[in-house]
């Protein structure tokens, strides 16, 4: 009889089983390697943030406890690689530091020391509203009025957001430089969740800067009304106001009962005019130019009211958290990426 032949190699099946096998081997270690390098990353950042936070500290302990105004009157020099943004408010102690690698950012502030992943960069005024009233980026004093009560917040952790009853609950902070709309070239945003409880279509002031119930005294406000949310700056021609005979830049309130982000923009190209969004969950609802006629003089910003703080002023009824003001337009990213972090 003939020799059966030994069959010498791989099949081609065999081949092809270990060339997928090799290739998932190599995907599980590619995955992995990039997720160890993503933490080393983010380590080095909160690294780099705690020592910049140390030597503002230290210069403020060395300096009547007053803030540096630069980063460099602290001896803080940029580290290859990244960005610095400071933003100080010196005359109320006060500062935010943003340190951005790429698409990441990571910051803290004169009041929130600790290192967080977000965007702090002309960061002017935060209230996080986590078991606290107080402003821990721009410092300016808030106070609580008729006891609003630390409820579950947007993340779903205990007292991190405020809850306002309705009828005489707010929070009221000075109208003070940063936070102040003026008339020149400038920009500013504003970011906060909100999470409505009203049963009707009456008018609910969620925050305001205005002086008196006009539009020529009004900074900016935000309030719902007749089943719309509104984002008013005292503008000429306002956008996202209703208009029975257009639909152009109405924005539809936002489902009740739920939580929401919003974010309005103002962006003051000229004097007195420029242009302004509104953001909600993520999606920009209208954009729009207006001419900005406002006068609210050293009004106090209201949080769950407009500018009168009688008994029932149209009072918010429901929970707000993670108010933010911003010195500049935020990007069409950077507020997606808000809205996607949630509260914090």
């Amino acid at each position: 009889m003939w020799a059966q032949k030994k069959q010498l190699g791989f099949t081609i099946v065999e081949l092809l089983i270990v060339i997928v096998v090799i290739a998932i081997l190599a995907a599980i270690t590619i995955v992995a390697y990039t997720g160890i390098q993503d933490r080393a990353n983010a380590s080095a950042m909160v690294s780099e943030v705690t020592q910049v936070v140390k030597k503002l500290e230290a210069y403020k302990v060395q300096n009547a406890d007053l803030y540096p105004t630069t980063l460099s009157a602290a001896s803080i020099t940029e580290t290859a690689g990244y960005t610095y943004s400071y933003t100080p408010s010196p005359s109320r102690g006060a500062y935010s530091f943003n340190l951005q690698d790429g698409s990441t950012n990571y910051f803290a502030t004169s009041g929130n020391k600790t290192p967080m992943l977000g965007n702090g960069d002309g960061l002017v005024a935060w209230w996080p509203f986590n078991d606290s009233p107080l402003d821990v980026a721009g410092g300016l004093e808030s106070t609580i009025y008729s006891s609003v009560t630390a409820t579950t917040g947007q993340n779903g952790q205990a007292n991190s957001a405020y809850a306002f009853n309705g009828n005489d609950t707010r929070i009221d902070a000075p109208g003070e430089d940063p936070i102040v709309l003026n008339r020149n070239i400038g920009d500013l945003t504003i970011s906060f969740w909100y999470l409505g409880e009203h049963t009707t279509n009456g008018t609910r002031f969620i925050l305001s800067r205005r002086s008196a119930d006009s539009s020529s005294s009004t900074d900016y406000l935000f309030f719902i009304t007749a089943g719309y949310f509104i984002f008013g700056t005292g503008s000429g021609d306002e956008c996202a106001w209703p208009d029975a005979s257009t639909t152009l830049y109405q924005v539809s309130e936002p489902s009740r009962n739920t939580w929401h982000h919003v974010v309005g923009t103002i962006n003051q190209t000229a004097a007195q005019e420029g242009t302004k969004t509104v953001w909600v969950d993520g999606q920009k609802q209208s954009d729009c130019a207006y001419t900005h006629k406002s006068s609210a003089g050293g009004a106090d910003l209201h949080i769950g009211t407009r500018y009168t703080t009688s008994a029932g002023a149209n009072y918010f009824l429901g929970s707000l958290d993670d108010l933010r003001m911003y010195n500049r337009t935020l990007s069409d990213q950077e507020i997606e990426a808000l809205y996607t972090a949630g509260a914090q």
